[in-house]
C-alpha cells in the first residue's frame, strides 16, 4: 500500500516538472529553430527553474515525507485495530 502511494506521489511531481519546463519552453523567445539549439535551450530552461526552485523542492520532498509518515501510520492502526479485534473474538 505505500509503495503505491508514494509512486503516485512521484508520479504527480513528474507531471509538476514536466508542467513547469512546458511554461518555460512557451515564455522562451525566439523560439529554437534546430534540434542543437533545442537542447540548449533546454539545458538553459532546466537550470533556470533548478536555481529558482531548490527551496519549492525541498519544501515539496518535506511535505510528501509527512504525507508518507502520515499514510504508513494510518495503515499500522488499521492492522493493528485488526489485530485486536481478532484477538479478542
Amino acid at each position: 500500500m505505500a509503495t503505491e502511494f508514494a509512486r503516485s506521489q512521484i508520479i504527480g511531481m513528474d507531471y509538476h516538472v514536466r508542467g513547469t519546463m512546458l511554461r518555460c519552453y512557451q515564455k522562451y523567445t525566439p523560439k529554437p529553430p534546430n534540434i542543437a539549439e533545442l537542447k540548449t535551450a533546454s539545458l538553459s530552461m532546466h537550470g533556470m527553474i533548478c536555481h529558482r526552485s531548490s527551496l519549492f523542492i525541498d519544501k515539496a520532498i518535506s511535505s510528501f515525507r509527512k504525507r508518507l509518515i502520515d499514510h504508513v501510520l494510518l495503515q499500522l492502526v488499521d492492522i493493528l485495530t485488526q489485530f485486536k479485534y481478532r484477538e479478542g473474538s
